[in-house]
């Protein structure tokens, strides 16, 4: 029995899709975009985690584990003195028009109530405003000119963000010449995830018409190199063809604006506040001020967390619930191209408070949990954060490769499934689903997960690797703070034991 249009039961349930493309020449374009969007994934974090060896260790051999040559663990002493420093940096500090660093309560103190014609001297003399730039604005009303002055001030003068000296490390929180050197390697890796994630976003705003510059961009030495070269490339195409350079300088535009946005977070010491586990705890005070926000993952440390909550905050609302997965799909039809376009259309550089308010509330909806856009929202600094920099910094960097992979090709695997024929739609079905399963991947029941593993990328032997070695180059660092590499591994070894013995009982059942 069989149907022109239809796919097989093979290859909808135990047949992997690489051999599906092989014999379907329709959909070898899909399979190939979704090969090409996770081996962009695996180089853009890779490049980033070689940045910090330490923090984010790699197990290549065996050697890695033993022998006198073996990688020793992040102590977790030495991960809470990293922490304080990486975070305060861009939670409470900030630096006076002298460089020297401040609590940003204190410059809000000191400068907060200065006049527009003061603060803009200010940002003068700090080289936070370009003179062109105020001389045009005091040709503005003088309510507006205020505005904008007073706007410009509080974003760059008031705001949060260090990166700390060697020897601010060490006065200002004691940190000794290892824990520097780790503290370096936090920012070198959030610095590079930062820089590649700006160089894929421009590739994603020019689209396929200079998509042959890819390489280039990405292999130039620094960010303002991989700018001066699209810059250059598109000023001059402006000037070779008129007709389009309207559009060509705004692309231009674009692409500026992105390169400064990656550069201010870089010299603001930004590193990104995460919360990890389902398990949700809020605790509002008797004056209505959030005080604190967790998430958890298990039920005992999330009901643990309440009864020290509730001593250390009396009177307060305190607040358990489950952090949504799913709510996201709710704009499951607005692509990522579209939400960088809101993005430009709604925040500006001097967006006030309201418009702020609209996209996050936006972006809240709109992306996974763990997404590298969900982390443009404003943070409030709540407590409750990750305070674990290993994790926070792996995941950032990982959450960003996965962006930066969707920049790089953006639109290609649309086309590809658009282009498969209208008489071969459970074809394009299962195109959908493997679309769906590459940009949105969900934590999922294990088994599910699993099945959904095989189906779609199954056939992928660099899949089958980083999954098969995610343990041993995630799980094994992690617990190794505790104790060491030979007890961690002693502990997986011992987890894989119980996993064997519940297989078997279910197997007896």
């Amino acid at each position: 029995m069989s149907h022109p249009g239809k796919v097989s039961l093979w290859d909808k349930t135990i047949g992997t899709m690489r051999h599906l493309a092989e014999r379907a020449p329709a959909f070898k374009p899909v399979y190939e975009t979704a090969q090409r969007n996770i081996d962009d994934v695996s180089m853009l974090a890779n490049d980033a985690a070689d940045r910090a060896p330490r923090l984010l260790p790699r197990v290549d051999t065996i050697g890695d584990l033993v022998g006198k040559n073996r990688k020793t663990p992040v102590s977790a002493a030495d991960n809470k003195a990293v922490a304080k420093p990486l975070f305060e940096g861009t939670l409470l500090w900030g630096r006076d028009v002298d460089g020297k660093a401040v609590l940003v309560d204190e410059l809000t103190k000191k400068y907060g109530n200065l006049p527009a014609a003061d603060k803009a001297q200010l940002l003068l003399r700090a080289g936070r405003l370009d003179d062109r730039m105020l001389r045009a604005w005091r040709g503005l009303p003088l309510a507006q000119y205020e505005k904008l002055v007073n706007s410009r001030f509080e974003s760059k003068m008031l705001k949060a963000g260090a990166v700390w000296t060697d020897a601010e490390l060490q006065t200002m929180f004691g940190a000794t010449p290892n824990q520097v050197a780790l503290y370096r390697e936090a920012r070198a890796a959030i610095d590079r995830s930062i820089d590649m994630t700006a160089r894929a976003d421009m590739m994603r705003a020019l689209g396929d018409e200079y998509a042959g510059l890819r390489d280039m961009v990405l292999d130039a030495p620094k960010l303002s190199d991989a700018l001066e070269l699209l810059t250059t490339t598109l000023q001059e195409d402006a000037k070779a063809k008129p007709g389009m350079a309207e559009r060509l300088l705004q692309l231009n535009n674009m692409v500026v604006d992105r390169a400064a946005t990656a550069k201010d977070l870089q010299d603001a010491g930004y590193a990104p506040l995460s919360r990890f586990g389902r398990y949700t705890l809020d605790v509002v005070d008797q004056e209505g001020n959030r005080q604190y926000f967790g998430m958890y993952e298990t039920m005992k440390d999330a009901n643990l967390a309440k009864i020290q909550m509730a001593q250390a905050f009396p009177g307060a609302v305190i607040t358990q619930g489950t952090m949504s997965q799913q709510s996201f799909k709710l704009f499951a039809g607005i692509t990522p191209e579209t939400l960088e376009i809101f993005k430009d259309m709604v925040v500006g550089k001097e967006a006030d408070a309201a418009t702020r308010r609209v996209f996050d509330e936006y972006l809240k909806l709109t992306k996974n949990n763990h997404s590298a856009l969900k982390r443009l929202i404003q943070r409030k600094g709540i407590e409750g954060y990750s305070q674990d920099v290993g994790r926070v910094v792996a995941n950032f960097i990982y959450s960003n490769a996965r962006q930066g992979a969707a920049g790089l090709n953006a639109g290609t695997m649309d086309r590809a499934i658009n282009d498969i024929p209208k008489e071969q739609g459970e074809l394009k079905d299962l195109a959908m689903g493997l679309r769906s399963y590459i940009r949105d991947p969900q934590e999922e029941g294990q088994a599910v997960r699993g099945m959904l593993f095989a189906q779609y990328l199954g056939g992928s032997l660099a899949s089958a690797v980083v999954n098969m070695t995610q343990p041993f180059a995630v799980t094994l660092p992690w617990l190794s703070q505790f104790g060491g590499i030979r007890a961690a591994s002693g502990q997986m070894a011992r987890a894989l034991n119980d996993m064997r013995r519940s297989w078997m009982d279910g197997l007896q059942l």
